[in-house]
C-alpha cells in the first residue's frame, strides 16, 4: 500500500509538455553531482512507476523524455546518468514483460521508405541505426511502423 502511496506522489509532481513527462533534479547530492539531474530523477521514477503501475498513462511519456534528452545519440550527461537511465528503461521493459524479439521498422519520407530489421540480438546494440531519407519541399511528414513488438525511438 505504501508503494502505491508514493508511486502517486511521485506521479503528481511530473512535469509534462505536450507527449513528454519528466522529474526535475538540481543535482544529486549523494554524489556530489550539482548539475541537472533530471534524466537520473525521471529513470528513477520510470523504474517505480513501471514495478508499481506498469500501464501507467506517464510511463510512455517519461520514456520518450529520457530518449529525447539523450546527448550523443545514445548517452546522457555522464556514464553514471547513463546507467540510471538504462536501469530506468529496463525497469520499464520489466514491468511490461517485454522480451527480446524480432522487429521490422519501416520509416517512410516523402514517399519513399526503408525497413529495418531487429534480432534480439540487436537489444544490446552499442550503437543506434541510422535511417536517412530525403525530406521533400515544405514541411516532410515521417512516419513509422512496427511488426513484431515495441520500437523505442527518437528522431531528429
Amino acid at each position: 500500500a505504501r508503494a502505491g502511496e508514493v508511486v502517486g506522489m511521485l506521479a503528481s509532481r511530473a512535469q509534462t509538455k505536450g507527449d513528454l513527462a519528466w522529474w526535475t533534479s538540481e543535482g544529486d547530492p549523494l554524489l556530489g553531482d550539482w548539475g541537472d539531474a533530471s534524466a537520473d530523477a525521471t529513470a528513477a521514477v520510470v523504474q517505480a512507476l513501471a514495478a508499481i503501475r506498469p500501464q501507467d498513462a506517464l510511463v510512455e511519456p517519461a520514456v520518450r523524455w529520457l530518449l529525447a534528452n539523450r546527448q550523443s545519440g545514445y548517452t546522457w550527461n555522464s556514464t553514471k546518468q547513463t546507467a540510471m537511465v538504462l536501469y530506468g528503461l529496463l525497469g520499464a521493459m520489466q514491468g511490461r514483460q517485454e522480451q527480446p524479439a524480432a522487429v521490422t521498422v519501416t520509416v517512410a519520407a516523402a514517399g519513399q521508405t526503408q525497413q529495418v530489421a531487429f534480432t534480439p540480438a540487436d537489444w544490446t546494440r552499442p550503437f543506434p541505426v541510422v535511417v536517412t531519407l530525403p525530406a521533400g519541399a515544405g514541411k516532410t511528414p515521417v512516419t513509422l511502423s512496427t511488426a513484431g513488438g515495441p520500437v523505442y525511438w527518437t528522431a531528429s
